[in-house]
């Protein structure tokens, strides 16, 4: 599915900030690899699924038996198979298995007398070998709609990644694909539609499309400071309160006002295999809140929070995102600010920090957005750290602003 592995991407680049574990990184790697070559379209749009099963049998395309392991690696089958659990371990059915590891390359290397370059190598080399053999089975089917929604969340997955590694390609797939949502499933009056198949763009688009293509574009500002993706988020944003907005309820319908032909209208509240889409929507108000001081999205974002809270006690699994929100509305939330020809530069560098807790704002010449305001000075870039529009002075260096980051932080829990 997508949407599996776009929300897997944002999870590795996290756990891949806080401990720079190789693995993380190899993940990364692998499933933006499997990405392209399975699911992006020429157009840059991102298709829905892969079936489970071919040829009527579920999973027939990533099973592998002992003789057709064997025959492919030769002598290098013992090895694999100690890696890979070709055992009872990774016995399914019917003679075959599943490859799966149990022990980490550094243990894995040192039992086999191996160098952990030589077991790289020989991995490589094994799952190279095993593509090509795997590309001459019959395909499973490819569900070749493409969803707004789940293609916002890979935009977001795949900006992440950038940011804690830094490779350029991860951008230039986000970008293009929400060029491709903004050219192919976007009317001309701005609306978004929820589908688009065979060059054609269906369905009025419904409160989990706008909440992530917001959130996704939102991100795109973050990491690259073009302020075209911000205008896009805050357009986006005014739509969905004006056709999704229940404001008695203080909650976001799941479909729009002018979806005349409904029954009964539906709000989405529970975090599932996806955010729940009025979560991901209040988790936008309040960062816009931030970039473009906008007190009455927080005030939104708040009054949300708090018509579900009682809820929270009872299924808390089903409120993660929500989770996330209320720590952003009640502890120290940061604002960074950065002014300058060299905002970009610097920007990359802090972004790969695990900085859940703060929103980026960057310029590389005078604008208006509230958090740039008079803060450009001719031949220097500095970095402003900020909270509620209240900033300490400016340093020049990463490092001093991760330090004024560190001890606001440590000063929040001093007086908690």
């Amino acid at each position: 599915m997508l949407y599996d592995n776009a929300q897997l991407l944002g999870l590795y680049a996290n756990a891949y900030k806080i401990d720079h574990h190789p693995l993380y990184k190899q993940v990364i790697e692998e499933t933006v690899e499997f990405l392209k070559r399975e699911l992006l379209s020429p157009e840059n749009g991102f298709y829905s699924a892969l079936d489970a099963d071919s040829e009527g049998e579920e999973g027939k395309f990533y099973v592998w038996t002992k003789v057709e392991l064997e025959r492919v690696l030769g002598s290098d089958f013992y090895l694999f198979s100690q890696y890979f659990n070709v055992n009872s371990l990774g016995y399914w059915e019917h003679n075959q298995y599943i490859l799966m590891r149990t022990e980490d390359n550094q243990a894995f290397a040192t039992r086999h007398q191996l160098s952990e370059e030589e077991l790289d190598i020989k991995l490589k080399g094994w799952k190279a070998l095993l593509l090509a053999e795997r590309s001459k089975r019959i395909r499973p089917g490819l569900d070749d709609k493409m969803l707004t929604s789940w293609n916002a969340l890979t935009i977001s997955g795949l900006i992440s990644c950038y940011n804690a590694l830094g490779d350029g390609q991860y951008l230039d797939l986000a970008l293009g694909n929400a060029r491709f949502l903004k050219s192919k499933l976007m009317g001309k009056g701005g609306e978004l539609y929820h589908s688009y198949k065979n060059n054609q763009a269906k369905f009025i688009g419904f409160l989990e499309d706008y909440a992530l293509v917001i959130e996704a574009f939102t991100a795109l500002f973050e990491s690259t400071g073009e302020i075209s993706w911000l205008h896009e988020a805050a357009r986006l944003t005014e739509m969905t309160l004006t056709g999704f907005f229940d404001a008695q309820k203080s909650i976001f319908s799941f479909t729009s006002s002018d979806q005349t032909d409904l029954i009964t209208r539906t709000f989405e509240i529970h975090d599932n295999v996806i955010p729940a889409s009025n979560s991901v929507m209040a988790k936008n108000l309040f960062r816009l809140s931030l970039l473009m001081d906008k007190s009455e999205y927080r005030g939104i974002a708040k009054a949300m929070v708090d018509s579900i809270v009682a809820n929270m006690t009872t299924y808390p699994s089903g409120y993660s995102n929500w989770s996330q929100l209320m720590l952003d509305l009640t502890q120290q939330h940061l604002e960074v600010a950065i002014a300058g020809p060299e905002a970009i530069d610097l920007l990359q560098e802090l972004q790969k920090e695990y900085l859940p807790q703060v929103v980026f704002c960057v310029g590389t010449q005078e604008n208006n957005l509230p958090l740039l305001a008079h803060r450009f000075i001719e031949g220097k870039t500095l970095i402003y750290i900020c909270q509620n529009y209240s900033c300490q002075l400016p340093v020049e260096t990463v490092d001093k602003a991760l330090g004024l980051i560190g001890h606001l932080a440590e000063s929040e829990k001093m007086e908690l």
